[in-house]
């Protein structure tokens, strides 16, 4: 009645639909693939199950029952001799180089993660959000009473945004500013990467998380980057050239948005520049997946949402912004520039 992780090119649909609806169990693997650190350890070359289990404190039955079922998704290859060893796609999951899918795999099977997007009929029928209805708050908040999940949260925000910046440098001239805003910049890579290119940009990293008290000191950066904790929702410091919010509006539903924007106008010159980064809404002949899925998800974490065009000029228009012109970048992302109206 089952079938393969991996889909033949003849699979019936019948088949088809079987391997969707696996998919939670293919998350929970890869969740304690990527948990335990195996990808690392394989990197170093093949292991047997009974190695790997010694080396991550896991039963080693239990652990080669896994590895078997993820060597049937390609994510490990199984030899002759019962070793297992990373595939090309395998590699992914490792912290190094790059750990931005190590990172985000830990985010979206996070527990927190999971409980809401099991309550996905819930909120079909009600309206309701999903993180909400079971946990009876929202999930910053939740995030506030949880380090570890915070933790998790904050490793995969920081690791995703490096994504883009070398796209949004190329694609966007911020040598007009003399300063500029970032608003919930976490630690700031883009801010980071603008100060390290335009040596005459003074920048202000402004987020209300405990990573902004967290920063690491950039020699490069640190005489001209004023780091500020505050809540985007009551305030944004004043006066500069530009301001940015990356991949912040999606976070929220449109009359939050629209009292995020509103505070940023508040604190703008008439000259200023507003930048707004989020991903690009689907292009003709784009399948949408990526942008629909991240859609979905934040619905059901804290009742956001990606937003096509027109939608952003609603709600920037709704606080007092013209209507945005689009800059189009080498990455998944796009840059909405507006002005106070």
């Amino acid at each position: 009645m089952f079938t393969s992780g991996t889909s033949a090119p003849d699979a019936s649909p019948e088949r088809e639909m079987l391997r969707l609806t696996s998919g939670h169990l293919t998350a929970q693997a890869l969740r304690v693939f990527a948990s335990l650190g195996l990808p690392d350890i394989l990197r170093e070359g093949p292991k047997s199950a009974a190695d790997l289990a010694l080396a991550t404190k896991s039963d080693a039955t239990t652990l080669f029952r896994t590895l078997r079922f993820l060597a049937t998704i390609d994510i490990v290859k199984r030899d002759e001799n019962g070793e297992f060893s990373l595939t090309r796609l395998g590699r992914t999951l490792c912290k190094r180089p790059n750990p931005v899918i190590h990172d985000n795999t830990l985010l979206a099977c996070s527990a927190l993660h999971w409980t809401a997007i099991g309550n996905l009929l819930h909120a079909v029928k009600t309206g309701e959000n999903a993180f909400r209805a079971i946990h009876g708050k929202a999930y910053f908040e939740s995030l506030g009473e949880n380090p570890e999940e915070a933790g998790i949260f904050n490793a995969a925000m920081n690791s995703a945004s490096q994504i883009g910046i070398g796209a949004i440098l190329a694609a966007y001239d911020f040598s007009a500013f003399r300063s500029v805003v970032d608003v919930a910049g976490g630690e700031g890579a883009l801010l980071r990467g603008i100060l390290a290119r335009h040596k005459h940009v003074r920048g202000i990293l402004f987020d209300a998380t405990d990573a902004i008290e967290q920063q690491v000191p950039d020699e490069m950066v640190a005489d001209r980057l004023t780091t500020i904790r505050g809540d985007f929702f009551s305030c944004v410091p004043p006066g500069a050239d530009a301001y940015l919010l990356r991949r912040i509006l999606h976070n929220w539903n449109d009359q939050e948005a629209i009292t995020i924007l509103r505070q940023c106008r508040g604190a703008m010159p008439r000259s200023s520049k507003l930048l707004i980064i989020e991903l690009a809404a689907p292009q003709p002949g784009d399948s949408g997946f990526d942008w629909a899925f991240l859609d979905m998800l934040m619905m059901l974490i804290n009742g956001g949402r990606e937003r096509s065009l027109h939608e952003f000029e609603q709600i920037l228009e709704a606080a007092g912004f013209s209507c945005p012109r689009v800059i189009l970048t080498r990455s998944p992302y796009w840059i909405l520039e507006s002005a106070p109206a």
